[in-house]
């Protein structure tokens, strides 16, 4: 019996459910990357578009809700980060975005609870530890703050967001001399960020 041909299939064709994931997968590092370079904007957009596919991606839902958070639209931002914080609940980046939502809701208390989350997660979460110091210093527990940065940085080395918030909480409450070797340490460090660098030399000068 003859064997039926099969029907040529169109140039450049894929099945349906295999093409979809790919797109979706690159329109998701494109949001990261966008939002890694300062643009929120473009990673809002391409993390919307990537979540028409990829529904309960937890880190496009966060990508999402940090963009709409630094966009200044935190009521829109928090029900994408409390859901997204419901999906990943053991990665400390996504409670950190919580809690400075929190903290930019004057929500106090769950600002606290969602940094003790992220840092029971991570006690080396520098994110959430240059977090934790700022909070202490909304509530003029400086001594606290520093403490919380000297520690930190004693336990993990130096680091650049650290040494620069410990150098500029020194200088903010007249504590001179560990705020200018903070800065100092700062400057001399390899691979320090050309912004933090930039607002190091700005701090040493006054």
């Amino acid at each position: 019996m003859a064997r039926r041909p099969s029907r040529p299939r169109p140039p450049n064709s894929t099945r349906g459910p295999a093409r979809a994931p790919g797109g979706a997968e690159l329109t998701k590092a494109r949001a990261v990357r966008a939002f890694s370079q300062g643009d929120a904007n473009t990673a809002l957009q391409l993390a919307t578009e990537a979540l028409r596919k990829l529904k309960s991606d937890a880190e496009l839902i966060h990508l999402r809700g940090a963009a709409l958070s630094r966009l200044g639209a935190l009521d829109d931002a928090l029900p994408e980060l409390e859901r997204a914080a419901a999906l990943a609940p053991r990665n400390p980046a996504v409670h950190t975005s919580l809690a400075k939502a929190y903290r930019r809701l004057q929500r106090f208390d769950e600002m606290d609870a969602a940094i003790s989350r992220a840092l029971r997660l991570d006690p080396g979460f520098t994110q959430a530890i240059h977090l934790q110091s700022q909070a202490l210093r909304d509530r003029g527990q400086y001594d606290e703050a520093k403490r919380v940065l000297t520690d930190a940085i004693a336990r993990l080395g130096d680091d650049a967001p650290l040494l620069y918030a410990l150098a500029e909480l020194c200088e903010a409450v007249g504590d001179l001399a560990p705020g200018l070797e903070a800065a100092s340490k700062l400057i001399e460090l390899h691979g320090a960020p050309p912004d933090v660098r930039r607002s190091t030399l700005y701090l040493l000068a006054r």
